[in-house]
């Protein structure tokens, strides 16, 4: 099986020709690059999710682990064959995931010039005076008196003490014969004389023979190692980066955010200055995500951080801490009302230059909340707490502005919590249940069907209207499952009404954006009706018209299959929306519902008469039944049956009822609703 994370280091790891493989936390190789493979003889990709021990004979596998250092060591091929290895383990850090690389180098040629040095059993001095060998080594090697003088030097090491006499920035000839008379005056050997040149590294060992006043040295090209260790060490510092800064934006990010805050509230109190922080949030981005793709999203955020940088000073610090949110530091201010300076220059700048994406100009703005230290909190986890709480009363009193926090917002903030807490736990206690209100034909009289309401019993004597648990609902992601809970017992509620007599009584349920959005809604759907046996065609599906002039192509995608199933399709609260009348082209819509707004004053002002006149005119034309909702007087109900609306639902006919009560309503009506 492959591993499923892997880091983002694939350019690195390729790059040097030494073998390299990275470990996650459990020991498993995650990526290796080609040279590893050919070194033990594996195919791109086999090494994946194996261990390193692997790559050891049997008989070590017991002793070896990836322990930081270099181990030298036997390796084994895949064919079993067995050369000497030197494996160097290093940690990497990966946004917040600790990795081992590991830098492999095959031994064999290595071992080789070794072996053939220590089968000569002459002595050192008559060793390097030998001529075959040192002119069959492909690495320099040269021999230097005490005066300077060069005595012998195989082909590699000519070119390089050609390069000592010019101004290559390799060492000099005065340089080498330095090093000769120091290591002739110690009569040791000396490892390790490092030498760079030309983008070049070399590795001398420098053998004395004091009896003859010289000193060979022998040299080994190093380069690729160094070059390895190098971008080892400049991938450590760009994960570094990474694990404190924005891959997009290159803002701090929270981590960075939280340590510089601490700082500076701690410099910030010795000083007895104020502190402001700035949470921001990006108004209506998942809609320009929606519309025109991430890239158009990414290029809004990139928008934000450059105007935002043109409104901060230079103390001042902006960090991005997740999708469409960033945190501003305004340092060493001296009243809040800087902060809302800040707040509002941003805004300006924003708004007073729209993106154009795809010939499209688009508004950006934000909203903020805001805190000061120390009066809203003296530690960081308090002030973003609290910053972001302010946020969120900024955001429920509309886009664009901004509010600084108040008790009254933390209060707020801490109800809110509560009605999520009380919400799940009603839906996992079976709390949320379903009122239906009639919809009455307009000339026969009878009921058409009802909509399904939902309501929260979250007492035995309180019952919890929409209005006051859908907006917490929508934020959680609660209205899913509250959403598949009503349209299940909806069904249910169908299929009873059937099985008694009502057989073509219409259920409309209402349905959410996320609902849309989150979850495969067809199949849900589909699900319940198998479930339940409820008759997909005395189902109605009701959606609003921003839910679907949000997001255009998916909304008519899952309508279209929905209207497919035999299930009708209405619009609610048409005219109060963002929908135009060609809108209606494009989806299968069944029936409007007209707006309240518009049915309230409709037999008094002739504005709205006239809206209304020509939203059933319309409709009618393009074969679209037409349903007034919240109608509450008989003047009202003349008028709409005057323009031949199809059927009407409000107050003057019922109140949302029990499903107990719509059901003693059915029987009282005494026959069996027609279908519209």
């Amino acid at each position: 099986m492959r591993s499923k994370k892997r880091p983002e280091t694939a350019e690195f790891v390729e790059m040097p020709p030494e073998g390299v493989v990275i470990l996650n936390k459990q020991g498993k190789i995650v990526t290796s690059n080609a040279r590893a493979n050919r070194i033990f003889g594996y195919t791109s990709g086999e090494l994946d999710d194996k261990r390193i021990s692997l790559l050891v004979p049997q008989r070590l596998r017991r002793s070896f682990s990836d322990k930081l250092g270099k181990q030298e060591t036997v390796g084994q091929r895949r064919d079993l064959s067995e050369f000497p290895v030197n494996f160097i383990f290093s940690r990497i850090s990966l946004d917040g995931e600790k990795f081992t690389i590991c830098t492999i180098h095959d031994l064999s040629a290595q071992r080789k010039f070794e072996a053939r040095v220590a089968e000569n059993k002459q002595s050192r001095e008559d060793l390097v005076s030998l001529s075959k060998f040192p002119h069959e080594n492909p690495n320099p090697v040269f021999r230097i008196d005490r005066a300077g003088e060069v005595l012998f030097a195989n082909q590699a090491a000519k070119k390089l003490l050609k390069d000592s006499r010019s101004k290559s920035g390799a060492p000099s000839i005065d340089d080498w014969k330095q090093q000769t008379l120091s290591v002739l005056k110690s009569d040791v050997v000396r490892k390790n004389i490092a030498m760079a040149y030309k983008n070049m590294f070399f590795s001398f060992c420098g053998v004395p023979v004091v009896k003859s006043d010289y000193v060979t040295y022998y040299g080994i090209d190093v380069t690729q190692h160094v070059k390895v260790e190098e971008g080892i060490k400049e991938v450590q510092k760009n994960l570094s980066r990474m694990a404190y800064h924005d891959s997009l934006t290159g803002l701090a990010n929270r981590r960075y955010l939280k340590d510089r805050l601490t700082n500076a509230l701690a410099e910030c109190a010795r000083r007895d200055e104020m502190l402001a922080v700035l949470y921001l949030d990006l108004d209506g981005f998942k809609n320009i995500n929606d519309a025109f793709g991430h890239d158009a999203g990414d290029y809004a955020l990139k928008t934000v951080v450059t105007r935002t940088h043109e409104c901060l000073r230079k103390a001042d610090m902006a960090a991005r801490i997740g999708g469409d949110e960033f945190v501003l530091l305004l340092l060493g201010i001296k009243k809040p009302e800087e902060a809302s300076i800040i707040a509002e220059r941003l805004n300006k700048k924003l708004i007073e230059k729209p993106l154009t994406i795809e010939g499209n100009k688009i508004y950006l703005s934000v909203s903020i909340g805001i805190s000061i230290f120390p009066v809203d909190g003296e530690t960081t986890d308090e002030l973003i707490r609290n910053a972001d709480t302010a946020l969120h009363q900024a955001k429920a009193d509309g886009r664009g502005g901004y509010r600084f926090f108040t008790t009254e917002n933390q209060d707020k903030a801490r109800a809110r919590l509560g009605l999520e807490h009380d919400l799940r736990e009603a839906l996992d206690q079976d709390k949320i249940t379903l009122f239906y209100q009639p919809c009455f034909l307009v000339k026969s009289g009878k009921i058409l069907g009802a909509e399904a309401l939902v309501r929260w019993e979250r007492s035995e004597t309180q019952l919890v209207l929409p209005a006051d648990f859908l907006s917490v609902a929508e934020e959680t992601g609660l209205i899913v499952p509250i959403g598949e809970m009503v349209l299940e017992k909806a069904c249910r509620a169908s299929k009873k009404w059937s099985e008694i007599g009502f057989p073509n009584l219409k259920v409309m349920v209402n349905i959410s954006a996320r609902q849309i959005q989150d979850v495969d809604l067809p199949n849900t759907i589909s699900r319940i009706l198998s479930q339940t046996g409820a008759d997909p065609s005395n189902l109605v599906v009701e959606v609003t018209e921003n839910l679907i002039m949000r997001n255009l192509s998916e909304a008519s995608r899952v309508l279209f299959e929905v209207r497919d199933m035999g299930i009708e399709v209405w619009m609610n609260n048409f005219g109060a929306g963002l929908a135009t009348m060609s809108s209606l082209r494009v989806f299968p819509i069944a029936a409007l519902k007209v707006d309240g707004s518009f049915i309230r004053h409709v037999a008094e002002n002739s504005q709205d008469a006239a809206m209304v006149k020509a939203m059933i005119s319309m409709a009618g034309d393009l074969g679209i039944k037409v349903i007034a909702e919240r109608v509450e007087s008989q003047e009202q109900v003349s008028f709409l049956w005057e323009q031949n609306c199809e059927a009407l639902q409000g107050f003057i006919f019922s109140q949302p009822l029990p499903a107990e009560e719509f059901t003693s309503l059915l029987a009282a009506k005494g026959q069996a609703p027609e279908a519209a």
